[in-house]
């Protein structure tokens, strides 16, 4: 239970973290915030399953100021930034612009994706201050997603411009929330988005 500081980051990251094979393992239950910030994604190609941020494990996560652009999938699922399984996750002052997740065949993009994430150490999941534009989908597209338990203050998105290409049964949801506890949702932005069969902010 020690506060985390700019004099101690680098030492309680290291604890938390385990031996490395490419990949970073953090060992269960890590009580320290660990951050992904401020990098840049971009120019990204893949064919059936993308993942940008992924956690699934029982930390506290904070995903800011990150930029994903001009990732392009042929098919399948994108998720952006997704967690699940955990404690405490924000995603806070990210851009997520000009993607395309295989609107020419049969994509799904999920820009920000949130699957039982319950609270631990801090009152409520923020999703704030994200732009989400000028993405493209073919047959669905879907913002903020919010599944399963937690607190959330969802504010001050801008979610705009984004497209579905498929004629037919295809489906934008700016903002879709399920079974969720305490939630706030003021000051978002939602608007020009396109998709020809179910539109929802």
């Amino acid at each position: 239970n020690t506060t985390v500081s700019d004099s101690n980051y680098s030492t309680m990251v290291a604890e938390a973290t385990g031996q490395q094979d490419g990949t970073i393992k953090i060992k269960k239950d890590c009580k320290a915030p660990i951050k992904v910030d401020q990098n840049k994604i971009s120019n990204v190609n893949y064919n059936s399953q993308l993942y940008g941020v992924y956690n699934n494990s029982s930390v506290i996560l904070d995903v800011t100021s990150n930029t994903f652009s001009f990732i392009n999938g042929l098919s399948g699922t994108a998720n952006v930034i997704y967690g699940e399984n955990g404690n405490d996750f924000d995603v806070i002052g990210n851009n997520i612009v000009k993607c395309d997740f295989g609107s020419k065949n049969t994509g799904v993009g999920i820009m920000i994706y949130y699957n039982y994430v319950p609270n631990s150490q801090r009152s409520k999941d923020r999703v704030e201050d994200n732009i989400l534009d000028s993405n493209f989908a073919a047959n669905e597209l879907y913002g903020i997603v919010t599944f399963y338990y937690g607190n959330y203050s969802i504010n001050r998105n801008a979610i705009t411009r984004n497209y579905c290409a498929s004629n037919g049964n295809s489906y934008f949801f700016g903002i879709y929330t399920y079974f969720l506890e305490t939630t706030q949702i003021t000051s978002n932005l939602i608007a020009n988005n396109y998709c020809d069969w179910t539109n929802m902010a």
